[in-house]
């Protein structure tokens, strides 16, 4: 869409309204300094910068512009007066456009402001104008600069077009290689129909749109996996959005990967990703246990994570209560008890787990 539109657009409001016909034949015309701004529907304000030009024009304002792809314009409704011309526009061409263009004149004609609009499939580009005349032109000497000065324009333009998808388009890759919920517009909008997302969708460019989705796929296919739900991580938001981007629910992806994981000791996945079974495991393996035997045995590691896990949820009565030892019912206010001593030491060996392994 946006090709067809700097073509069809933006280098006619670069160079202005171009003599053409009886005008071109005569080969004399008047030199106007113009300024032009466009607004192009579903691009940022200001993504086609003001534009000033020579340009060679009609001396009555009655010439549509010359189309960079040679279709044929002709204008219908005219209205002239000396302050004022007006007129309305149709563009032959795939797809075909029309528009208005409307100018105003000051100072003996010698200023002017005017506006362009012109319709298509692709939505409505408005171009505002302000000229100043400077003397009289060569209308074909003057085409031939023009030419060559908007074809230079729309080359930088289609450049910054297409550094801004290169750019889109490797960050989707590094939100792929990283496993983080990204891919711009494309997962923003992944199983949304809003009124934003309708309104979004058909800004991003077609190189971005097919790059960015097929990473997307790519990460939600290993989103349900072992290692790339494990790469994700344990963060809730970061979960809940990648459970939305891709359309599956956490509690689905876990339900098909956490029992295999039990089977097969994978006990760290299990103490991050499977709530259910890491309570039960823990519930029978992190109780009644030193911080150094609990660090020699094949569940140390669950059980530091699984702590954290729980820290990181807020979750820290949920704590098997088998973790802290009873006090016994003699133990001295003044001095801690053996138990109390214990306890101490697997809250602190556990907090050092938690660093090393819940993250």
């Amino acid at each position: 869409m946006f090709k067809k539109i700097v073509a069809k657009f933006v280098l006619p409001a670069l160079v202005g309204a171009s003599l053409s016909g009886a005008a071109l034949a005569q080969q004399t015309g008047e030199l106007w300094e113009m300024t032009s701004q466009m607004s192009i529907p579903g691009m940022p304000a200001g993504m086609v910068p003001a534009r000033t030009n020579q340009v060679c024009q009609s001396k009555e304002f009655d010439r549509p512009p010359e189309q960079p792809d040679k279709s044929r314009c002709t204008i219908s409704n005219l209205r002239q007066s000396p302050t004022r011309v007006t007129y309305d526009l149709r563009c032959d061409g795939k797809p075909p456009t029309t528009g208005s263009a409307d100018y105003t004149f000051e100072a003996n004609r010698t200023r002017m402001k005017g506006t362009m609009r012109m319709n298509s499939r692709d939505g409505e580009m408005v171009i505002q104008l302000a000229g100043r005349k400077l003397g009289t032109c060569d209308a074909v000497e003057q085409k031939r600069a023009q030419d060559k000065k908007a074809a230079d324009t729309v080359a930088q333009f289609e450049g910054q077009l297409k550094q801004a998808d290169d750019q889109q388009i490797n960050q989707c890759r590094q939100d792929l290689a990283k496993m983080q919920p990204g891919f711009g517009i494309v997962g923003l909008c992944a199983h949304r129909d809003d009124k934003d997302c309708r309104s979004m969708v058909p800004t991003v460019r077609p190189a971005v749109k097919a790059a960015c989705t097929d990473t997307l796929s790519q990460y939600c296919k290993r989103y349900e996996t072992r290692d790339g739900l494990s790469q994700i991580g344990s963060n809730k938001q970061r979960l809940e959005q990648t459970a939305r981007m891709c359309g599956q629910p956490l509690a689905t992806v876990r339900a098909r990967l956490c029992p295999a994981a039990v089977r097969d000791d994978a006990l760290q996945f299990v103490a991050l990703q499977c709530p259910a079974q890491a309570k039960e495991i823990a519930a029978r393996e992190c109780g009644g246990r030193s911080f150094t035997v609990m660090r020699g045995s094949k569940y140390g590691q669950f059980c530091g994570a699984y702590r954290g896990t729980l820290a990181d949820a807020g979750g820290d009565d949920d704590t098997p209560s088998s973790t802290a030892a009873p006090k016994p019912a003699a133990a001295k206010a003044a001095s801690p008890a053996p138990a109390d001593a214990t306890q101490k030491a697997i809250k602190e060996g556990l907090g050092k787990l938690k660093g090393l392994f819940s993250k």
